[in-house]
This record gives structure tokens, sequence and C-alpha cells, in this order.
């Protein structure tokens, strides 16, 4: 008898072990095709609300062409330097005007002087070589999309160009032909 008892509590727990796990089955199947779970879980074939913002698509400043060619970095390592090798045009004896392109590589701590803060920076340039001189004629800025902050149109008087600067690198490679076999 005692047996017997204890046969049916055996069979019973094993039915309700059954039932509970088709129980908890059938409670998790129904939440998950539930309309009510959250709009992550669910698939939808409706356009984006757009409530992320749209960030702009990158371009930078001068185009990406064959004709840009890297010369280095400053000093400070803050500022990537290049060249638009075909905008080198002769003005005259010993003078010739060329396009540069400076990318700022670290913006924290660099100090910007009197232009407000930007990424790319694209100038106009004469350098005169039998002199070793220079002066940029105008500058334009850009932010970090590509996007034109300011222009400037400068004319000043012509400067001299410092041994181990950015222009002296400018200066080889415009009066020297020096450095056409590096950059990119």
């Amino acid at each position: 008898m005692v047996s017997g008892v204890f046969h049916r509590f055996s069979n019973f727990m094993k039915i309700n072990k059954q039932l509970s796990a088709l129980i908890i089955s059938t409670l998790f199947i129904y939440s998950c095709s539930n309309s009510s779970a959250p709009k992550q879980y669910t698939k939808t074939n409706k356009p984006s609300t757009g409530k992320f913002p749209k960030v702009p698509k990158r371009v930078i400043p001068g185009g990406i062409s064959d004709s840009w060619r890297y010369l280095g970095k400053s000093d400070s390592g803050k500022i990537a330097v290049e060249i638009n090798d075909s905008s080198i045009a002769k003005l005259g004896n010993e003078k010739y005007k060329f396009t540069d392109r400076k990318t700022i590589t670290n913006r924290n701590g660099f100090n910007f002087q009197s232009f407000p803060p930007h990424t790319y920076d694209v100038s106009e340039w004469i350098m005169n070589c039998s002199d070793k001189q220079y002066k940029i004629t105008s500058k334009s800025i850009f932010d970090e999309y590509g996007t034109i902050i300011k222009t400037y149109d400068l004319s000043g008087n012509y400067s001299s160009i410092r041994r181990n600067s950015i222009i002296d690198k400018e200066y080889g490679y415009v009066c020297k032909n020096e450095g056409k076999n590096i950059g990119y």
C-alpha cells in the first residue's frame, strides 16, 4: 500500500513538472510575440523616424586627388601639411604660386591665433625662391566635415622663411624640387 501511494505521488510530480514546463514555455512564446513588446525587439518595415541626427558626409577640402603630396607634420605634431602639386605655377622670375592644405590632427591646446577653431586650412601662397620669402594671399578654413567656415583674402608683405618650419618644407618642394619622392 505504501508503495502504491508513493507510485501515485511520483506520477503526480512528473505530470506537474511537465505541466509547469509547458506553461512556462507558452508564456515565454506569448510574451515574445505580444505586440506590447518593446519596439527595439520588433521588426518593422517602416522608415526610421529620424530620432538620431543625420551626420553630414565628411568631405576633405581641396579633394583627394593624386596631386596632393604629403610633406610631413609640424614640430608639435598637431598639423599635417600637404601641397597640391598641380597648383604650382610660375609667376615670373623665381616666383611661384601654390596651394597647400593643413589638417589639424590634434586640436587639444592648439593655438588658432585670431582664427576660429577649425580642422582644415586651404591656403594660396606666393613663394619668392631667389629671396627665400613667401606671402599668403588667401586662406579658407573648414570644420571637420569639410564645411567652409570662412575665407580670408590676405594681402601682406613678404616674410622670410624660418629654417625647419612648415614653409621651409614647402620652399624645398616648390623651389628646389626636394621631397618629390615622399608622400602619397
